[in-house]
């Protein structure tokens, strides 16, 4: 791979690079191979772009050289078509995106053990760049994070490379806005939100996208609008799901159905967005970002009172559902200690496999510490993996469909967490003696089970 840094005569580096972008010669670095930067990277190749894939996972890059999908709703026919590309290189050795005129970073910004932002990963990749960062080159972040980082705190560690930002080398912010498994929006068809630190970042930073596959860059004032813009949407559906996971237990105590009310509200053809109320909130995104945002309104003296009350009452569901289901033990004269639960899809939504702030395993941690035997099924996530908040979960694996046949009747409990729709009409249920927890209004009513809603 030969590097394409040869500038005309008294061009500069804007020119330069802006000239690379359009005629889509630029090559470019993609730092994180999640599901935010494996789809990225794939668009971006599918485009014309010459793409170096950088991850620190060795198995992730050895699966992308063996053309093996590690993504489940990711397409292995893509990754196979990347793994015989000549203009696709994964790899470990962060050396590489030395020779890139774009470096994208895709990486996890999750908050701390006080619901502080935890940038460590940011800042540290944004370290490690300004030891190979040259002139003509392009930063941008797409992870989640507060106002004002891209232009303060990640321009304060680039600047260690001696180089001026605007002149030398540009930054700007380009918010990910991945919906894992949605088969509606692919990753070209959700409009691209760019806003760069000065004017001529935010122009190379549109060229990017614009020739890299996105169908609707839409081009912002600055980075901090279009990190705030990120900040919203999550809030947003943060603050609405908690609305009616409060309300859920509102009408509960009315004898008043929510998902009759729901259904019943959605028939307003304007004025109104459904949301439903479940277990609590899971994903990197919606219990995370506002948390980003209540961080950074503090620091400026203007705290979200509103935002703070909506994550209280998104964070105790889980804990309800602990609750409902020793109200249901209880009343067949049973404890929670010694019984047998099963949870029923542990992902943090519907078909996929990611489990990263799932409310399942909160549940699952709260029935261990009440003494109850706790086993899991869901296809999608066959062993956990380890996770920061409740790693003595680490490599438990999921009951089969095979086993869950013979093995059901042993349960006291099934709680169903997550609906995947692999679970079809719930038939494998039939004839099951004990308490089914019910936390997204999904299983049937007509075949015998004694359902308890939570």
């Amino acid at each position: 791979m030969e590097s394409n840094r040869t500038a005309e005569v008294d061009a500069t580096p804007y020119d330069e690079l802006l000239g690379l972008l359009s005629s889509k010669n630029a090559q470019i670095g993609v730092i994180g191979l999640g599901y935010v930067g494996l789809p990225l990277a794939s668009l971006l190749h599918s485009s014309g772009y010459s793409v170096v894939g950088y991850d620190i996972d060795a198995e992730k890059i050895n699966k992308l050289k063996r053309g093996v999908s590690y993504i489940s709703y990711m397409d292995t026919g893509i990754v196979k078509t990347l793994s015989e590309s000549d203009h696709f290189f994964p790899t470990t050795d962060f050396n590489q995106l030395e020779r890139c005129h774009v470096l994208i970073i895709c990486l996890p910004t999750p908050v701390g053990s006080h619901d502080e932002p935890d940038m460590s990963y940011v800042f540290s990749t944004a370290s490690q760049i300004s030891k190979i960062l040259r002139p003509c080159t392009l930063v941008v972040l797409e992870s989640t994070t507060y106002p004002g980082a891209t232009d303060t705190d990640l321009i304060k560690i680039l600047e260690k490379s001696a180089l001026v930002v605007g002149e030398d080398y540009f930054v700007a912010f380009s918010p990910e806005r991945e919906d894992p498994a949605n088969e509606k929006y692919k990753t070209c068809d959700i409009p691209k939100l760019v806003g760069g630190v000065d004017e001529k970042s935010s122009i190379l930073v549109e060229q990017l996208y614009k020739n890299g596959g996105f169908q609707k860059p839409v081009r912002v004032s600055s980075a901090r609008v279009a990190e705030c813009a990120k900040l919203l949407e999550n809030t947003y559906r943060a603050v609405n799901i908690a609305l009616v996971n409060e309300l859920k237990i509102v009408f509960e105590s009315m004898d008043v159905d929510i998902w009759e009310v729901l259904d019943a509200a959605g028939t307003k053809p304007f004025g109104f967005q459904r949301f439903n109320p479940g277990p609590g909130i899971g994903g990197h995104c919606i219990p995370v970002d506002p948390f980003y945002l209540t961080w950074k309104a503090k620091e400026t003296g203007t705290p979200c009172s509103f935002i703070e009350l909506a994550e209280k009452t998104n964070t105790r569901m889980p804990f309800r559902v602990v609750d409902r289901t020793q109200d249901a033990l209880n009343e067949d004269m049973k404890c929670v200690k010694g019984s047998c639960v099963l949870l029923l899809g542990i992902a943090y939504k519907p078909n996929v496999d990611d489990i990263r702030e799932a409310p399942s395993l909160v549940v699952w941690t709260k029935l261990l510490e009440l003494g109850a035997n706790v086993e899991y099924h869901d296809p999608y996530v066959p062993v956990i993996c380890h996770t920061r908040k409740h790693p003595q979960l680490a490599m438990e694996e999921s009951v089969t469909k095979g086993e869950l046949s013979s093995r059901i009747h042993k349960y006291d409990v099934i709680i169903l967490v997550t609906n995947h729709s692999c679970f079809g009409k719930y038939s494998f249920l039939n004839g099951f003696k004990g308490i089914v927890i019910d936390t997204r209004n999904q299983i049937p009513r007509h075949n015998g089970l004694r359902v308890v809603m939570a």
